[in-house]
């Protein structure tokens, strides 16, 4: 496991955080696993800054984690 993958796994588990619809993390794992490696760096270091709720918020969006 490479260091990009790791920060998609872990980006993958902050998103999942809370979430029951098991088609929407489908979805997102699906869409995450896609995701360039640097940039899953980038979001999970805004989503473990001290404003990250805003952060987690968004990538959950953007995968489509939420409706």
């Amino acid at each position: 496991m490479t260091i990009p993958s790791g920060a998609r796994v872990a980006c993958y588990a902050l998103v999942a955080s809370g979430l029951r619809n098991a088609e929407r993390l489908h979805r997102a794992a699906t869409n995450l696993q896609h995701a360039d490696g640097t940039e899953a760096a980038w979001w999970f270091g805004l989503m473990t800054n001290s404003k990250g709720r805003r952060a987690v918020r968004a990538l959950r969006a953007l995968t489509e984690a939420v409706a």
